[in-house]
């Protein structure tokens, strides 16, 4: 068990990496090799490969083990992560009005099971925001980035602050709020270097210029 978890975050240290091809043949190595019957381990090793597989742009693969997960769960909290991923895999593969779809149904089961799920109903938001956003529905993105950012500020998780306070730099740039943008952004370098992600905050750093 101990071999198999280690075997795991390695893959996921490559994927982090962007080598998804030795991620992806790590991830199989570890399902060859796993107990049939752990459905924790099995659960995993498929988070793994819906990412590997979605920033490889193999999008059926990717909805297709995401669609394995929602079928395997056994409770509501794992049910929503599931359903989080494939919205996350739909919205890369641009099928933004299914994104939508799956995104409202893990809305509501978020608030049905986790009343004070802040950070759960944040990243939901924020999600929901930056479809819009993408689709050029730019109002409606803001109302949703704000709702994000609200929720976020209850939560204490410092990544899902920064992903609210980027998405929301990302739609006042749009809406030509330059000045409050920056702001956001700030924040959002902030809170990624907080929680140890120096690749996040670069990455907003690179917006920003």
């Amino acid at each position: 068990m101990e071999k198999i978890q280690k075997m795991i975050s390695e893959a996921w240290a490559l994927f982090d990496d962007e080598k998804y091809e030795d991620a992806r043949k790590l991830y199989h190595n570890c399902y060859e090799t796993m107990s049939k019957d752990n459905l924790e381990t099995e659960s995993s090793i498929l988070m793994g490969l819906i990412y590997v597989e979605a920033f490889s742009k193999n999008y059926e693969l990717a909805r297709n083990y995401a669609k394995k997960l929602i079928s395997i769960t056994l409770n509501e909290d794992d049910r929503h992560i599931y359903l989080h991923q494939l919205g996350m895999v739909e919205r890369m593969a641009e099928n933004y009005e299914t994104a939508l779809a799956i995104f409202a149904d893990e809305e509501s089961i978020i608030k049905t099971a986790f009343p004070n799920g802040y950070d759960k109903l944040s990243a939901n938001m924020y999600e929901q925001g930056y479809i819009n956003y993408k689709i050029g529905k730019f109002s409606v993105a803001k109302e949703l980035m704000e709702t994000a950012v609200i929720l976020a500020e209850q939560s204490d998780d410092p990544i899902c602050k920064a992903c609210a306070y980027r998405g929301m730099g990302e739609t006042l740039s749009s809406l030509d709020f330059g000045d409050k943008a920056k702001t956001y952004y700030a924040k959002a370098i902030e809170e990624f270097r907080q929680a140890g992600d120096m690749k996040g905050a670069q990455e907003v750093e690179e917006i920003m210029k």
